[in-house]
């Protein structure tokens, strides 16, 4: 399995240069003690490849938010660090766990 993983680090590419005629992809994500992101790019092969990681630490104070606000904060830090990649790319697509928006918006439950 180890040569499997160093095969893999030294033959496919790790990152790949972002590229705005591409379509560019971001996921984020929230744990209680950090948010992380990654952007990917479409490339000619039909598939998504990373172009950059982002991972920030969250202080005392940041630990206490509840988690969907912990969530969203993880999404704005990505949107400030590649919101250049983002005015400029052919178009733009953010995936955002579904969890936070029921959280935020639940359904409306039916009154009896």
């Amino acid at each position: 399995m180890f040569d499997e993983l160093k095969r893999r680090f030294v033959e496919g590419p790790v990152l790949v240069a972002a590229d705005y005629t591409h379509p560019l992809h971001m996921e984020s994500d929230a744990l209680d003690f950090a948010t992380g992101a990654v952007l990917l790019m479409l490339c000619e092969d039909e598939k998504w490849y990373p172009c950059a990681f982002l991972s920030k630490g969250l202080n005392d104070v940041k630990r206490n938010y509840d988690m969907h606000d912990k969530e969203m904060l993880g999404i704005i830090q990505a949107l400030e660090m590649w919101r250049h990649y983002f005015e400029g790319a052919k178009q733009e697509k953010i995936k955002i766990k579904v969890s936070i928006f029921v959280y935020l918006f639940p359904p409306s439950r039916a009154q009896t």
